[in-house]
């Protein structure tokens, strides 16, 4: 066997080696990334039942936005403050959501779900009972936390008398 031969067979045995290092690395990432992802989309119902507003703006990027059913878009943290306070005021919320789908790309991920909400206004004790569908676009801070990007919530019927 020539020197050569020897020297390109180990060459190609490295670049097999460093490739199957690299696919196993990122798809520990990938896993890794899911775990963050789907500790931080389990608490997202806690702030909403506490009341929490700053908790609940905390969980956006300073730019985020939140699409709500049957009005304007509302963008950035102190806008989402303001309507995070005036909704807070107005009812209690018990939010449930069922995850159905997760995706990351890099920084960028999107977790597609299903919600039942029960909503009770502060001022009286019928209990209104939401069913809906809702996106949410994640994006990695610099710290390695993520945080929502966009969120579109959608109910699947109109609301009572609508």
């Amino acid at each position: 066997m020539s020197f050569r031969f020897r020297v390109s067979a180990l060459l190609a045995t490295l670049v097999l080696f460093s490739s199957a290092c690299q696919a196993q690395s990122k798809d520990s990432r990938i896993q890794d990334d899911e775990a963050e992802i789907r500790r931080f989309l389990a608490t997202s119902g806690e702030a909403v039942k506490a009341d929490d507003v700053e908790a609940e703006v905390n969980r956006f990027t300073e730019d985020g936005i939140y699409m709500w059913p049957d009005a304007p878009a509302i963008a950035g943290h102190e806008a989402l403050r303001q309507w995070f306070e005036q909704r807070f005021q107005l009812v209690d919320v018990q939010l449930e959501n069922r995850s159905e789908e997760l995706v990351i790309s890099g920084d960028w991920a999107f977790e597609r779900g299903a919600y039942t909400a029960l909503i009770r206004p502060k001022d009286g004790v019928q209990i209104d009972t939401v069913v809906g569908k809702y996106l949410n676009v994640l994006r990695r801070q610099p710290d390695g936390s993520w945080k929502v990007a966009r969120r579109i919530r959608n109910r699947d019927h109109p609301p009572r008398g609508g």
